[in-house]
């Protein structure tokens, strides 16, 4: 684990930089970063600014669970 650390190239099979692959992070990470992209554009629609309060945050959350639900009804795509 050392040698990965300190030069990840040569620790790798191929000689080159490997990518991980989602599945072994545990989440959908393109989902979830689309999730959220639309809920902070869907906050910013509606406010005219970017969320700033921690208030605020939690709006985009609720917004982002919301559209979640949504697709998720609609067997659309969706985060679990």
């Amino acid at each position: 684990m050392h040698e990965v650390f300190k030069d990840p190239v040569k620790a790798s099979k191929e000689g080159f930089l490997e990518n991980p692959g989602m599945k072994y992070l545990g989440m959908q990470r393109s989902e979830q970063l689309h999730l959220a992209y639309v809920a902070v554009m869907n906050f910013r629609q509606k406010h005219l600014k970017f969320p700033e309060s921690a208030e605020e945050v939690d709006e985009v959350l609720k917004m982002a669970n919301m559209i979640n639900d949504e697709a998720k009804e609609a067997k659309g795509m969706y985060v679990e």
